[in-house]
């Protein structure tokens, strides 16, 4: 997977890229609804075989814990996104 994704410059800053840094993260079922905030986008994506665009860090914000997101951004938008957080963090 790490073939797909370019480091971005420590310069970068999530405003680059989205016009908003909170997003909700929805279950492939539909059922569960988490809200994140972008700490920092890392990695930029060129033909992901998912349709990624971007890897970040993010922040959970009803219940604090961070993790790391793999992004489709779109218009300066998240549309779609999966959300792995850190085993020290999670619930």
């Amino acid at each position: 997977m790490e073939r797909y994704f370019t480091l971005l410059s420590e310069l970068t800053s999530v405003s680059d890229f989205l016009d908003n840094q909170e997003f909700t993260d929805v279950t492939q079922d539909g059922e569960i609804y988490t809200s994140y905030r972008v700490v920092k986008i890392t990695h930029e994506a060129r033909d992901h075989p998912d349709s990624w665009t971007h890897r970040a860090n993010v922040a959970r914000i009803r219940i604090p814990a961070i993790g790391v997101a793999l992004l489709k951004i779109e218009n300066r938008q998240v549309v779609a996104s999966s959300v792995t957080l850190s085993q020290h963090s999670a619930d």
